[in-house]
């Protein structure tokens, strides 16, 4: 583990779920695709509070939204996020400004996964947000440390120096990529060269495709060449 590691997040529960098929569906929430038209003012939410994970990057939702099927929603003054499909269906925490357009956004989260007969679940809830819903819902909700999601931070200084044991492969992988590529050359990605990124991303990944884990980089990279 990092020990720099700044964010650790938290999958949640509802306390005494019932999971049943309910009788009636009804739409409670409208979920949208991410468009790039959409990104300032989804970013406005999540600028007013301490929403600095990875997920709260509207980069990162559209980037990775055909893999994870993320979609968003807007309702009663609070932005919500929803990942995955089915019995793998959950939220993230809502994104509201106030404190009772928060505790109204659980309610209305619950109620979205009610009617589709799923169980409660958020999940990428940093420390602040799990203490903010400890202090405005008690005892409403079980916690648990998504120990596989967690975040690495590292000091800017040790990525530049890699110093002591703990980045010795870091080190070990940066001297094998000097030896095998002495001749490399830095250059910021424009539309000039763009082409020519594109065409050496394929063949690294056609080099790289007995790697089944790779199709979803695939498909992020080509929606981020798609969109440049």
């Amino acid at each position: 583990m990092c020990t720099d590691c700044g964010w650790l997040p938290f999958m949640l529960q509802l306390n005494r779920w019932r999971h049943r098929t309910p009788e009636r569906i009804v739409d409670i929430i409208e979920f949208h695709s991410f468009q790039l038209a959409d990104k300032e003012h989804i970013m406005s939410y999540f600028g007013e509070h301490h929403y600095e994970q990875c997920d709260c990057s509207f980069d990162t939702l559209f980037l990775w939204q055909d893999v994870y099927h993320t979609v968003w929603a807007e309702k009663d003054d609070a932005l919500f996020i929803s990942a995955g499909r089915g019995e793998q269906r959950f939220f993230l925490p809502p994104f509201a400004l106030e404190r009772s357009a928060f505790v109204h956004g659980l309610d209305l989260i619950k109620e979205e996964q009610k009617k589709a007969g799923h169980p409660f679940l958020l999940k990428s809830a940093s420390p602040w947000v799990v203490a903010r819903m400890k202090e405005l819902c008690p005892d409403c909700y079980e916690y648990a440390e998504d120990r596989d999601n967690w975040e690495y931070i590292y000091k800017t200084e040790d990525m530049i120096s890699l110093p002591g044991k703990k980045f010795r492969m870091k080190k070990n992988q940066l001297n094998g990529f000097l030896r095998t590529y002495p001749d490399y050359q830095y250059e910021s990605v424009t539309k000039a060269n763009l082409i020519e990124c594109h065409e050496s991303a394929r063949q690294w990944f056609v080099r790289h495709e007995e790697e089944a884990s790779l199709d979803h980089e695939v498909t992020a990279m080509r929606v981020m060449f798609d969109h440049w």
